[in-house]
């Protein structure tokens, strides 16, 4: 097939065009939008009771864990913040010493130890922590395995 060198070329072009056009946009990185305003400050920002929103993060979890070993969980939310635990087994929530209601440090730590009993089923079992401050409440759903 014969072509004419005036008609190659712009088709050429264009190919090119719309290849590079395409190639870019499929690797450009998408732009992040911030939800809040960000307030510029020396500190990092942390959860406070007067913030707008309540949260609860995980920091930790021992998982897995044999019966009649320590399990434990450490979570961030805001400081001061009153936060209760359970630990959802097979035979219902857990009565373990040490799943008490606990309050947040300053830094808005709370952290749980407990023994998990030897007659635990073995399994994947639900921890769900709320956390409540300044009328606002958060609650995390994670979970750990017992082997």
């Amino acid at each position: 097939m014969r072509h004419s060198k005036g008609i190659l070329s712009p088709l050429l072009v264009v190919w090119a065009v719309l290849t590079m056009t395409t190639l870019l946009s499929c690797t450009t990185a998408p732009q992040q939008r911030s939800v809040e305003p960000q307030q510029p400050s020396a500190e990092p920002q942390r959860p406070s009771v007067s913030s707008e929103h309540l949260s609860v993060v995980l920091t930790s979890v021992t998982s897995p864990v044999s019966h009649g070993n320590a399990a434990s969980i450490i979570v961030k939310t805001a400081p001061n913040a009153a936060c209760t635990i359970v630990v959802a087994y097979k035979s219902g929530p857990s009565q373990a010493k040490g799943l008490d209601m606990k309050t947040a440090n300053q830094d808005g730590i709370v952290s749980w130890a407990w023994i998990v009993g030897t007659g635990t089923t073995p399994g994947e079992w639900p921890i769900t922590i709320t956390c409540s401050a300044g009328g606002r409440h958060a609650t995390l759903e994670t979970s750990f395995l017992v082997q």
